[in-house]
């Protein structure tokens, strides 16, 4: 398992550097032509190419690095997805410009559904690690096969110059800043393990693993949403900013209440579900809890930059943003890990009070509708937090941390569900519409 997740590490870097940010400047570009989508094809698919040649080689370099010889093989065979993940990178770029989530998420369920029963064949009839290298291939595959099947564009042989300058010139500032973030995204893990030891490690890993997966269910699926949706308004300005708001409104709507959730109750839950040993990570997931509801916070921003064209200027802020952390966590480190945590807070915090302004002179954001958006949202998890806390001051002393989180769960979502009618009803109504619509169809198909 850990020979696939080294290698998958490399995998992860190569889908950054050549595919995301073509993909993105062929969803935002507002005139798109067909020299566009044969050129981006066939320059994706020749560098996938040569990255599949120099794995055979900077496999070994890779292996004697991480001191696990094994990985050259897995790094060689999952260099042949790079081939898959690079033909797709046209296709599924299409879907997201018609905002076609139904087919992606199609496309997600299936390559995932086929590629686990590849895998656990295989691990059955003893396999080992290569049932997972045919896992991540077969779910390569399948993926590539759905997106293909629901576009009709095909590659034409054609390669022009000038609309490859096009796209790049969109696509380059979007590539560093993914090899900024690939460097820097384990930054505090690394100033805390090298100053505080394996141990310290442990804790701050766990508590960073917890915000990360909050943050991957409640926030990652409307940023992959907001760019698309953003780009297809770009020529009315008044339409983007409504849109803008709606996101950051909805967003924290769905998110806040989690993160304050896990402000509250992180005692009993890392207590129950690790361990007493695990305790040092409460006060440390308590602050990554806080740093996750700033962060949902400024979170559409950068999609907005990017649907307005200005790609440099998110390079720009994110390399603010990496230096921050990197100036913060060093500092930090003087103390503990906590301290850590917090200097990661007080980063995004000033990185919001430095470029909000900026933003919202650039892009026409109007201050008090943003404050506005995230207002109703507050006030709904503030009422849930009081009436959490109360529910945890009946129970005083508990009798088990299971009873005491599982009751502090049950207020806090009835909690929070009723103050949201109170403080944004429309809203409510809205979502509970869009629910059973969705609903409906389902049982109708």
């Amino acid at each position: 398992m850990g020979i696939v997740a080294l290698a998958l590490v490399l995998t992860g870097l190569i889908d950054l550097l050549i595919v995301q940010g073509l993909q993105t400047a062929i969803v935002q570009r507002k005139d798109l032509e067909r020299e566009h989508l044969d050129s981006a094809f066939w320059i994706v698919l020749c560098l996938s190419l040569v990255a599949v040649a120099l794995s055979y080689g900077l496999a070994v370099v890779y292996g004697s690095w991480t001191g696990q010889e094994r990985v050259v093989d897995v790094v060689r065979w999952l260099a042949l997805s790079w081939i898959v993940i690079g033909v797709s990178v046209v296709p599924e770029a299409l879907l997201l410009r018609r905002l076609d989530f139904r087919t992606l998420a199609l496309r997600s369920l299936l390559s995932t559904l086929v590629g686990g029963i590849v895998g656990i064949a295989l691990a059955l009839i003893g396999a080992g690690l290569w049932s997972l290298v045919a896992q991540q291939l077969v779910r390569a595959v399948v993926s590539l096969a759905v997106l293909w099947a629901a576009t009709e564009w095909r590659p034409g042989i054609q390669l022009s110059l000038r609309h490859l300058k096009e796209l790049y010139r969109f696509a380059f500032p979007l590539a560093g800043q993914s090899i900024l973030w690939f460097l820097t995204q384990r930054t505090d893990h690394s100033v805390v393990g090298s100053r505080f030891g394996a141990v310290a490690l442990g804790p701050y890993a766990l508590a960073s693993r917890i915000v990360e997966l909050a943050i991957s269910a409640v926030s990652v699926p409307f940023l992959r949403v907001a760019v698309p949706a953003l780009s297809h308004l770009q020529t009315d300005q008044t339409a983007s900013t409504r849109a803008f708001e709606r996101f950051t409104e909805v967003g924290a709507m769905v998110a806040f209440p989690g993160f304050v959730g896990l402000l509250i109750v992180a005692p009993e839950l890392i207590l129950v579900i690790y361990g007493e040993q695990w305790l040092p990570a409460v006060p440390i997931l308590q602050v990554l809890a806080v740093h996750g509801i700033v962060r949902v916070a400024l979170n559409f921003f950068h999609p907005l930059l990017l649907a307005s064209g200005r790609p440099g200027l998110c390079l720009i802020t994110y390399a603010s943003h990496t230096f921050g952390i990197i100036i913060g966590c060093l500092i930090a480190s003087s103390w503990s890990p906590v301290a850590v945590s917090i200097a990661v807070l007080v980063n995004i915090v000033l990185y919001g009070i430095v470029w909000v302004p900026v933003f919202q002179r650039l892009l026409n954001i109007d201050y008090l509708q943003f404050f506005k958006s995230l207002s109703k949202p507050a006030l709904a998890c503030l009422g849930m937090a009081g009436a959490v806390l109360l529910a945890r001051g009946m129970l005083s002393p508990p009798e088990s941390a299971l009873g005491a989180l599982i009751l502090q769960v049950f207020v806090g979502v009835i909690s929070y569900t009723l103050f949201s009618w109170i403080v944004q009803p429309s809203q409510c109504r809205e979502i509970s519409s869009t629910v059973a619509r969705h609903l409906l169809r389902r049982e109708s198909d």
